[in-house]
């Protein structure tokens, strides 16, 4: 089975938001099962009512510098291509889930000033930017680097209405 969601960037991976790879015991899970709601507080981030939707996962590109790895887990660099069933939907209330390459997603986010998001099932890429959220568009970005600083992992997640 193919993994999915390292969103960051997720949207951030899981740890880059949602690497397409095959699954085996020895890889982390890439989603967070909690069923706690996070509390959005809409002054932090004038746009939520724009984020609150259902998006279609247009394109979704992994660049690992050097192995980056997480939980002894190397996410592979890719650029996968969103397919019809590719979705991920943000609530009002924090919560997001959705599915990338027949892998469910499932967790939650929070917002915060400068257009920052945080997804839950990204822990590699908890802080990450918001680059253009407009009715029809959103695009996520979020970097991590290695505690040596040496390696690095970047994702960008771009979605449709």
């Amino acid at each position: 089975m193919k993994n999915s969601l390292f969103l960051f960037l997720i949207l951030a991976g899981g740890y880059a938001i949602l690497p397409a790879c095959r699954k085996s015991t020895a890889q982390p899970s890439h989603t967070d099962s909690t069923t706690t709601k996070t509390t959005v507080d809409s002054s932090t981030f004038a746009s939520v009512s724009l984020l609150a939707a259902r998006w279609s996962i247009v394109r979704d590109t992994v660049t690992n510098v050097n192995n980056y790895t997480i939980d002894f887990y190397t996410p592979p660099s890719r650029n996968y291509v969103g397919g019809s069933t590719d979705y991920v939907s943000f609530t009002t209330g924090g919560v997001i889930s959705g599915s990338e390459d027949s892998v469910a997603i499932t967790g939650t986010y929070t917002l915060s000033a400068n257009k920052g998001i945080a997804l839950s099932m990204l822990p590699a890429l908890s802080h990450a930017t918001i680059t253009t959220l407009t009715s029809d568009s959103l695009t996520i970005r979020g970097t991590a680097t290695g505690g040596n600083g040496s390696s690095s992992l970047a994702e960008t997640i771009y979605l449709k209405r």
